[in-house]
């Protein structure tokens, strides 16, 4: 004998379009953003790559909170990391935000102090041994960074670098 079970309780969970605002994508809501002073906005970007301008910042809506959510360096140099902290100042001075948290990823390496010695160790080398003639160099792989370093790895996405051993990685270390 079948038993059939009521539910009173129910949630209808349905996909929600998002609308394609060229530099990003807002998700519909019937809240006044402007107007009610109860409304917290955040706008997450991820992977920029050090692509940041001020034409950037007039396609970007203003919002409460900016948040990155890592890669905004190609390779995470000091000068990338400069301009970055310069982009963001020059967001709030815009308006474009009224705070701003950053997070690391797999390429801002300078976070990672170990990490870097090693491959700025590794650049040292390659351009040594570029000078001396020779184009070819077997570097050390060990805890993290793998030879050649700090450059795009070819990959359309721009995610994955050299230098950085992303193989244990469940996501292959792009987003982080």
């Amino acid at each position: 004998e079948k038993k059939e079970e009521k539910q009173e309780d129910s949630v209808i969970i349905s996909s929600t379009e998002l609308e394609d605002k060229g530099a990003y994508y807002f998700i519909p809501t019937a809240l006044n953003l402007e107007e009610d002073r109860d409304v917290v906005s955040i706008l997450v970007m991820s992977d920029t790559f050090g692509t940041h301008s001020l034409e950037m910042l007039a396609d970007i809506p203003s919002v409460d909170i900016l948040i990155h959510a890592g890669n905004f360096t190609r390779d995470g140099t000091l000068q990338q990391m400069q301009e970055f902290n310069e982009w963001i100042n020059a967001a709030m001075d815009n308006k474009k935000c009224k705070y701003a948290l950053f997070v690391a990823g797999n390429h801002e390496i300078t976070f990672d102090r170990a990490c870097y010695e090693k491959w700025r160790a590794q650049q040292i080398a390659k351009e040594q041994q570029q000078q001396n003639g020779n184009m070819e160099m077997e570097a050390p792989t060990d805890e993290g960074v793998a030879d050649g370093g700090g450059q795009n790895d070819g990959n359309e996405d721009g995610g994955g670098q050299e230098g950085v051993d992303s193989s244990n990685d469940a996501d292959g270390g792009k987003h982080k």
